[in-house]
């Protein structure tokens, strides 16, 4: 990929970003499952916070931001 991708092991960044779950019903010590795209000056370009563990944003819409993004 032609930008770096997050690997938050220690659960600091969903916390930061308030989309940590402590316990619910679908998730416990989760984030709620959750896009967001940065561009190259450090600012969150694109958000998804989705309410369950199974709603996602489609390929087709991180595809079409992702383009953005890169475009800029």
């Amino acid at each position: 990929m032609p930008f770096p991708v997050l690997i938050d092991e220690d659960r600091s960044v969903i916390k930061a970003f308030d989309v940590y779950n402590l316990i619910s019903f679908d998730a416990f010590r989760m984030a709620h499952p959750s896009t967001f795209l940065i561009d190259e000056e450090g600012k969150v370009a694109y958000t998804y916070v989705g309410s369950q563990q199974w709603d996602l944003p489609s390929q087709d819409t991180l595809l079409e931001q992702v383009e953005k993004v890169l475009s800029k």
